[in-house]
């Protein structure tokens, strides 16, 4: 169809799932909404369907093994081996085959059906971890559908083009990076979405949360993205297209300059040391882990990989955690335990009136037998392999008898696996500070743990009863709130007194004058977003921990939060402005 004469200028904002700059001809992604006719064929069509429907499944198994060759990534190769998996799944074939025969249904109606039954059946689990795996189902099936109706048209793909969708799956994602497209555009999805994480690992900018329409797309060819800044310009002209430039520049120069302040030994102006490490859930971010100079892993997640798969395989986990800490140097990896509730347990949806505060954390793993021992066993397997360098944290932790009972239960299982011939050594064994209850019994808790790591996120929100995620009350939430403060200090205090390591691994950690502030108390070992790292060092190199004191006092002194954001905005007016 004939292109209408450009509109003007659209200006339109997402989140950042991805940083980075492009401009590219626009390309629409709408295979969403399919229509498959249901009409019977007759009977002597059969055996030809059926063999359209194995030809078809066969060429789709060769193009994945083929995108396969060209990949390095566990985490994508593992994606597309999951794909193959599904196509020569025996029940799927089965399923397709009874449609053809007995129903007498076309090749492209019965593997439409068929895909849409499993889909279907995953959607009734309820669960929040199959929806990528939907997405991928859908796209898979949506591209058997195209290449089997001959409408296949990613051939004529114009490289560096700029992907428009709603959704897209992680699958899409690698075959568009194989056709070098320069960024991706989408209306949903979230920022840590496996699509947007297979995005960032390949470095294509992109932009989610888009509320893009298809009629400000007619007519235009041109697009410019400003992932950085979560910004998409819809058709931009000259002038934009010459800003646009120049802040690619800049932002260039300041990515070298973030490199440039990374690189800088840890240490305030007065000498005094500090870490500076990073919070991660997945190998793609260990890139930034490393060109950010992140001394470790202070806090990794590991509940994805978990949720992904529906259950809990060791053998997935080990390959998981040898990765990360082949990828960190000879620096300390942190494992947190599975942070999960009943209403994300697979095979065990519970409804809780307020699964923040249910079955959850360590309350959850310690009814969970089978499922904590399989996660220590994991963790210990990988022990002895990188001595000295991984952590056990548990979250969610309210009772002293807590601690004690999960450090029981790793030395039941560093027992039988030795007995079993797989050498697991000791490894330290510390709690989350996010509970006030354990803040408030801090001295008690440092007896039986060999570590703290504060998570200031849930401890703000325990503190103040305030949910950040609720609009009502999301005001209420102030990480400044000196009544979160003092319960830090009193954790720090105690961790000192029993001469056990302390860190922060919340949000905190990571906005600069905050850092200071934790700096100011003494707790110099903070963990964060990779990408905050060199701007919290570039504050914290600069100035004497005498003055980051001050800040701390401006903070404990005040009422409430917004006497404290006073007291810190006179203290940044005063020493950095």
């Amino acid at each position: 169809m004939e292109k209408e004469a450009a509109s003007a200028p659209v200006i339109l904002h997402g989140s950042t799932a991805s940083s980075g700059f492009a401009v590219g001809t626009i390309w629409l992604v709408t295979h969403r909404d399919l229509d498959i006719p249901s009409d019977r064929i007759p009977e002597e069509d059969v055996e030809s369907q059926l063999q359209k429907a194995s030809q078809v499944l066969r060429r789709i198994e060769n193009q994945l093994r083929e995108l396969q060759d060209t990949q390095r990534d566990r985490e994508i190769l593992e994606i597309l081996d999951a794909q193959v998996q599904i196509i020569k799944d025996p029940e799927l074939y089965n399923r397709v085959r009874q449609l053809i025969e007995e129903e007498q249904r076309s090749a492209e109606y019965a593997l439409f059906r068929a895909f849409n039954e499993f889909i279907q059946l995953l959607r009734q689990t309820g669960q929040e971890w199959v929806k990528d795996r939907i997405i991928d189902l859908q796209s898979l099936r949506d591209k058997i559908i195209q290449q089997i109706s001959g409408s296949d048209a990613l051939q004529s793909l114009a490289r560096g083009s700029i992907i428009f969708a709603e959704e897209l799956s992680p699958t899409e994602v690698i075959e568009f990076s194989e056709l070098e497209i320069s960024a991706i555009v989408m209306q949903h999805g979230g920022t840590t979405s496996h699509s947007v994480i297979i995005a960032q690992s390949l470095g294509i900018p992109c932009v989610v949360g888009v509320n893009w329409r298809r009629s400000q797309l007619d007519g235009v060819d041109l697009a410019a993205i400003d992932a950085g800044r979560g910004e998409v310009i819809i058709n931009p002209d000259g002038q934009m297209l010459s800003d646009f430039r120049g802040r690619r520049e800049e932002a260039e120069a300041v990515d070298k300059n973030l490199i440039r302040i990374s690189r800088l030994p840890s240490r305030t102006s007065c000498g005094s040391v500090f870490h500076l490490r990073a919070n991660i859930e997945f190998e793609e971010e260990l890139l930034r882990v490393r060109n950010y100079r992140a001394e470790g892993i202070g806090l990794l997640r590991t509940e994805t990989l978990f949720l992904r798969q529906g259950y809990f395989d060791v053998k997935q986990h080990v390959l998981f955690y040898r990765n990360v800490l082949s990828g960190t140097g000879g620096h300390t990896v942190t494992v947190r335990l599975l942070d999960v509730g009943g209403d994300k347990l697979p095979g065990k949806r519970l409804e809780e009136p307020n699964p923040f505060l249910g079955w959850r954390g360590i309350r959850m793993l310690l009814d969970e037998e089978k499922l904590l021992n399989d996660q220590i066993e994991a963790i210990l397997t990988v022990a002895s392999e990188f001595p000295d360098r991984i952590r056990i944290l548990m979250p969610m932790v309210s009772n002293v008898s807590e601690i004690i009972e999960v450090k029981r239960r790793i030395a039941g299982v560093r027992d039988r696996l030795n007995r079993e011939g797989i050498p697991a050594p000791e490894i330290p064994a510390g709690i989350m500070i996010e509970v006030p209850s354990i803040a408030i019994q801090a001295a008690d808790a440092a007896g039986a743990a060999d570590f703290f790591s504060i998570g200031s996120n849930d401890l703000t929100q325990y503190v103040l009863a305030a949910d950040r995620g609720n609009e009502r009350v999301s005001g209420q939430f102030s990480a400044t709130h000196p009544a979160v403060w003092k319960l830090i200090r009193t954790s720090y205090e105690a961790a000192e007194e029993a001469g056990i390591p302390i860190s922060i691994c919340g949000e905190m950690a990571g906005k600069p004058l905050l850092a200071a502030a934790l700096l100011g108390m003494g707790i110099n070992d903070l963990s964060m977003n990779p990408a905050s790292i060199p701007f919290v060092k570039q504050l914290l190199c600069n100035y004497e921990i005498k003055i980051f004191k001050e800040l701390l006092e401006s903070i404990l002194k005040a009422a409430d939060g917004k006497g404290a954001d006073a007291g810190i905005a006179d203290w940044q007016k005063k020493y950095i402005n």
